[in-house]
């Protein structure tokens, strides 16, 4: 395999836990095998042509704290 089949495999790992997890693109890259963080970003953006936080922000898992004062209840459940 060539450097750059690795470069496409780890790419496509980090899209999965950008999908299903909440990670920082830190934590992401070390996940994936890359020990620079900035090195991990060039070359997702190179192969992707689009950055790994406007990837996550198009099709990354959503999170957001909820405010228990603002949800609304199922009046059947009580």
């Amino acid at each position: 395999m060539g450097c750059k089949t690795f470069h496409r495999l780890r790419v496509e790992a980090a899209k999965r836990i950008m999908e299903t997890q909440n990670c920082g693109f830190d934590e992401i890259a070390c996940r994936v095998g890359y020990e620079n963080s900035g090195h991990f970003r060039k070359v997702f953006t190179e192969l992707c042509h689009i950055s790994p936080k406007k990837y996550r922000t198009k099709w990354g898992k959503v999170t957001f704290p909820v405010d228990p004062e603002k949800m609304i209840t199922d009046p059947f459940l009580g």
